[in-house]
C-alpha cells in the first residue's frame, strides 16, 4: 500500500519515491540482521551516512525516520550505544554543510544553549558530551527543517515514519526466530495494583522496551495517517486499513494513557470525514466509535483486557491511577521550588533522577535539568523554528502537537532521541495547509 501511494505521483517524484522504498527496505533489513551480527549494523551505518551525504535532506530524514522506531536493536551489542545517535548527528552536520554553512542567529542561540548546558554540568561535577551533543544537535534537526522548509516531502516522511513503526512493531510481535531482537529488548511484565504476588501482566512495548514510551509513538503513527487522509493522499478505506494495526498494538501496551489518546484519533477520522464530504462514513464512523467503546468498558474485546485490567484495578486516589507519578511530580516541584538555585539553573543533564526516581513528567524533567533559565531559552529556540504564517490553520494543524504535549505530562522524553523527532514532525503538521490544493491531490 505504501508503495502503491508513493508512486502516486510524477514520473521524476516516482523515481525517487522508488528508491526512497528500496533504501529503507535495506537498511531496515541490515539493522535487523544486525542483530544476528554487528558486520551487518556497521554496514547499515556506512549506507545511512552515505544517504545523508550523498541525498537530498528531505531523502536523507525520510529514511531516519523510518530507522527511528529501531534505534533500539541499532547497536553493534546489547548495551551499548545506538549508532542512530551518529547517524542523526551526521544528517545535521550535512544539513549544515548544504546550507553553505551559513549560520543563522538561530544557530548561535543553540550554539550558546550548548555552553549553558555544559557550564551547569560542570558545576555540577561533571559533564555528559552524550547527553549535551544528543539535546543541541536535537534543536539543530528541528531549526534546519524549519529552515529549508522541507515540509513538501511531508507525504514520504510521514509514511516513512509509520512503515517503520509497522515493520518494527510487526518484527517484534512475531517474534521471529531469524532475528535476535529479545536480546536487545523485550516486553515488559508487571504486577497489578492490589494483585496477588504472581498475578503478573505482560505489557507489549515494540522496540522500545517500555510500553509508555512505545505508545506515544503509535499515537503519533495514527495521526499522520489521518494528515494523509485529510490531504487527500489516503482515501477512507487506505487510512482505516493502515489505522488498524496501530489500534491492536496501542491496546496490547496496556497503556491507560494509550487507551484515553485513542479518542483522538477517533474524533479527528470523524472530523475529517467530515470536511472531506465523507458523511457516510462519518456517521457510520460515530456509530462505530461507540459500540467499540462500550466494547471496551464491558471487556469484549481481549487486545484491551490488559489496559482495562490496570485501570480498573484498586485505586484508592489520583496517584495510584497515574502508577505512583503524582507523588514523584509533587517530589520534584517541592525540591526544585525549596532551593533557588536549582529553580534558576537545573541540576543539568547530569541529573535525571530524585531518591532513586524519574519525574516521568517532560515538563518537570526541564525544570529539574534545566531551570527555569535554561527552559525558557529552550522554549525560545523551538519557538522561532515553530509556525509558518498562513491563514488556513485548522485543528489538524495542532492535533499532532496537543496529542504529543499530553502525552510528554507523563513521560520523561527531554534526553531521549524521540523528542528532536516527535518535535520536528509536529512543527511539519503544524505548517501544512490541509485546505488547499485538496482538489488536485485527489484527482
Amino acid at each position: 500500500m505504501t508503495i502503491e501511494l508513493l508512486n502516486n505521483t510524477t514520473n521524476k517524484e516516482q523515481k525517487e519515491n522508488q528508491l526512497l522504498i528500496f533504501t529503507c527496505a535495506i537498511i531496515g533489513m541490515l539493522i535487523f540482521l544486525g542483530t544476528n551480527s554487528a558486520l551487518f549494523t556497521v554496514t547499515a551505518f556506512l549506507l545511512c551516512s552515505f544517504v545523508c551525504v550523498q541525498f537530498p535532506l528531505d531523502f536523507s530524514f525520510s529514511v531516519m525516520l523510518f530507522i527511528l522506531p529501531m534505534a533500539t536493536i541499532f547497536k553493534l551489542a546489547p548495551g551499548q550505544a545506538s549508532l542512530f545517535t551518529f547517524a542523526q548527528l551526521i544528517w545535521v552536520v550535512c544539513a549544515f554543510w548544504k546550507s553553505g554553512m551559513q549560520a543563522t542567529k538561530t544557530d548561535v542561540c543553540i550554539i550558546l544553549f550548548s555552553f549553558y548546558l555544559i557550564i551547569c554540568q560542570i558545576f555540577n561535577g561533571g559533564l555528559s558530551i552524550s547527553a549535551t551533543l544528543k539535546l543541541t544537535f536535537g534543536l539543530f534537526m528541528v531549526v534546519a527543517i524549519r529552515k529549508r522548509k522541507l515540509y513538501g516531502s511531508y507525504a514520504s516522511m510521514f509514511l516513512c515514519y509509520i512503515s517503520g513503526m509497522f515493520v518494527s512493531s510487526l518484527l517484534m510481535y512475531i517474534d521471529s526466530p531469524l532475528f535476535k531482537i529479545t536480546t536487545y529488548v523485550s516486553s515488559k511484565t508487571e504486577r497489578l495494583v492490589g494483585a496477588e504476588v504472581g498475578d503478573n501482566i505482560t505489557r507489549f512495548a515494540g522496540l522500545y522496551g517500555d510500553p509508555n514510551y512505545y505508545s506515544v509513538n503509535v499515537i503519533i503513527a495514527m495521526i499522520l495517517i489521518l494528515c494523509l487522509y485529510r490531504k487527500k493522499k489516503l482515501t477512507s478505506i487506505q487510512s482505516v486499513i493502515m489505522t488498524a494495526p496501530f489500534v491492536f498494538f496501542a491496546a496490547k501496551t496496556g497503556s491507560k494513557s494509550a487507551l484515553f489518546m485513542l479518542v483522538i484519533p477517533a474524533i479527528l477520522f470523524i472530523c475529517i470525514s467530515l470536511k472531506n464530504r465523507h458523511y457516510i462514513i462519518a456517521c457510520a464512523s460515530m456509530i462505530l466509535v461507540v459500540f467499540a467503546v462500550w466494547m471496551i468498558l464491558n471487556g469484549k474485546i481481549a487486545a484491551f483486557s490488559v489496559a482495562i485490567q490496570r485501570l480498573t484495578a484498586n485505586h484508592a486516589n489520583l496517584n495510584e491511577l497515574t502508577t505512583g507519578r503524582g507523588s514523584k511530580w509533587t517530589e520534584f516541584l517541592k525540591y526544585i521550588w525549596e532551593r533557588p538555585v536549582v529553580l534558576v539553573f537545573g541540576k543539568s543533564l547530569l541529573n535525571v533522577v530524585l531518591n532513586g526516581g524519574a519525574p516521568h513528567n517532560t515538563y518537570i524533567d526541564m525544570l529539574f535539568q534545566l531551570g527555569v533559565f535554561g527552559t525558557i531559552w529552550i522554549v525560545g529556540i523551538l519557538g522561532t523554528a515553530w509556525i509558518d504564517k498562513h491563514k488556513n490553520k485548522t485543528m489538524l494543524n495542532y492535533s499532532l502537537a496537543g496529542a504529543v504535549a499530553i502525552l510528554y505530562f507523563f513521560l520523561s522524553e527531554l534526553q531521549y532521541a524521540d523528542f528532536a523527532f516527535h518535535l520536528a514532525l509536529c512543527l511539519i503538521v503544524a505548517n501544512l495547509d490541509f485546505n488547499s490544493n485538496l482538489k488536485m491531490e485527489d484527482e
